[in-house]
């Protein structure tokens, strides 16, 4: 049996360490030779990047970092010896995306940007061998508030698709402080601006855009309707929507930045369930005719996308995950 000292279960109360702390996966991981829990003298270490100090990092550590994007925050655990793994939820399919200069670490602000003398490249320089300790990991669609997004998709399975777009999300992230989330917000006041253009010009198409937040229900039964749902970038590449869209199968529009990997790896088909735009919305209007043209023909291309999703959600999929880094440090 395999003996790692869970230095995760301080920070349940963050959602990544939450998915990999559960009871469920713990008990899978036993199935696996793995026991995950509180040893004196542990084979390994599952650390939260985002709650450690790199210098003080145990040995055979196994860190994971919770940020939205897939871009690497927490270089310098990379730079101790202790560090076997990064884990993260995204990754970039180049590993050279994410030293690019681009604003606060984030490189999809260089799609958005209009001067080039705000970005600046990553204070600390990564190595290739540093950068192949880099893993993926359980993601968005692992999260524990994901529960009642399957359930609200079980149950509206089927549902007739009477609405052609939907987009509800929040507007405004330059209230946090960070110059990228006014050019954030500025990208997504640009998706809802478009959108409401269209429905305005566009009176054949059912386009459906609350202005407030909605209660999960009904969030989900306007999801589940729709033919489309446009997802903006928030502070990352990936979106709940896009989980919430594909279990409704509901078709995604999502800017075209640096190809990004997860698993399972959704983001890398596009033109199947997930459709590219530039960042600044142009042919959004052509790229929902086309979708919308076709959309018949891809009916069993969802129900498949819905049934992997689904299937990467169970307790034994996160373990699969996770004994599967385990496997790649002994």
């Amino acid at each position: 049996m395999i003996k790692i000292q869970n230095n995760l279960a301080p920070f349940v109360n963050t959602p990544l360490n939450a998915a990999v702390c559960r009871p469920e996966v713990i008990e899978c991981l036993k199935d696996a030779d793995i026991d995950l829990g509180r040893h004196a003298h542990p084979d390994f270490t599952f650390v939260s990047a985002n709650d450690s100090r790199h210098d003080r990092l145990p040995e055979r550590s196994i860190c994971f970092e919770r940020i939205d994007g897939p871009q690497i925050r927490h270089r310098r655990h990379l730079k101790n010896p202790n560090c076997l793994r990064l884990v993260k939820m995204y990754t970039f399919a180049s590993r050279s995306v994410t030293d690019l200069a681009c604003v606060e670490g984030r490189p999809l602000t260089r799609f958005l940007i209009d001067n080039e003398a705000a970005i600046r490249k990553p204070d600390v320089p990564l190595t290739d061998e540093e950068k192949a300790k880099v893993v993926l990991g359980p993601s968005f669609l692992n999260y524990v508030k994901f529960d009642g997004a399957e359930k609200f998709s079980d149950r509206l399975n089927g549902i007739e698709k009477n609405i052609d777009v939907f987009f509800v999300g929040t507007l405004d992230y330059g209230k946090h402080g960070h110059d990228s989330g006014a050019l954030i917000s500025r990208h997504r006041h640009q998706c809802r601006e478009q959108l409401q253009a269209l429905k305005t010009s566009r009176t054949d198409l059912e386009i459906v855009l609350p202005s407030e937040r909605q209660p999960q229900g009904t969030y989900m039964e306007f999801m589940a309707k729709a033919r489309i749902t446009v997802s903006p970038w928030g502070w990352g590449d990936a979106c709940y929507r896009d989980y919430e869209a594909l279990l409704c199968q509901t078709e995604v529009i999502k800017p075209q930045g640096y190809p990004v990997r997860s698993i399972p790896d959704i983001y890398m088909q596009p033109g199947d369930c997930i459709h590219y735009v530039p960042p600044t919305w142009e042919s959004m209007e052509a790229t929902i005719d086309d979708i919308l043209k076709t959309f018949g023909e891809r009916q069993e291309t969802r129900q498949t996308m819905r049934d992997i999703l689904k299937r990467w959600r169970r307790p034994e999929a996160v373990a699969e995950i996770l004994s599967g880094i385990v496997a790649g440090v002994m």
